[in-house]
């Protein structure tokens, strides 16, 4: 599997080359890429150690645990303190520009660019 993995790699960047070196900062989408292949070598190696039901069990609603769970450390380990927190469950809400897909779209864009900016890749 690593070979076929690796194979892929490289046709993708073969691929989005051309595309990269014509913008303003190669470095920075180059980056990004690696990173959307990262993780999905990452969720592969992941699905294959928990198994399908990991995710099945409890659907989105488990997801946005582990999400919330993710934000804490994160918060923690960049200095804040949480003290106190009251979440209670509603109706979903339908918002007319941002479908809950887009939502997840995003938050996944936001955490490539942080990984970016902490490599100091972003805006080069």
């Amino acid at each position: 599997m690593a070979g076929a993995i690796e194979d892929m790699v490289l046709e993708v960047k073969t691929l989005y080359k051309g595309i990269i070196e014509g913008t303003e900062y190669p470095e920075q989408y180059e980056y990004m890429l690696e990173q959307l292949i990262t993780m999905f070598e990452y969720h592969m190696k992941k699905n294959n150690d928990c198994g399908f039901a990991n995710i099945t069990g409890f659907g989105i609603d488990g997801i946005i645990v582990r999400l919330w769970d993710k934000m804490c450390s994160l918060m923690n380990l960049w200095g804040y303190k949480i003290t106190k927190i009251e979440i209670e469950k509603i109706p979903v809400k339908k918002i007319p520009d941002e479908s809950i897909s887009d939502t997840f779209l995003g938050m996944v864009v936001y955490a490539t660019i942080a990984r970016c900016l902490l490599k100091g890749k972003w805006g080069k």
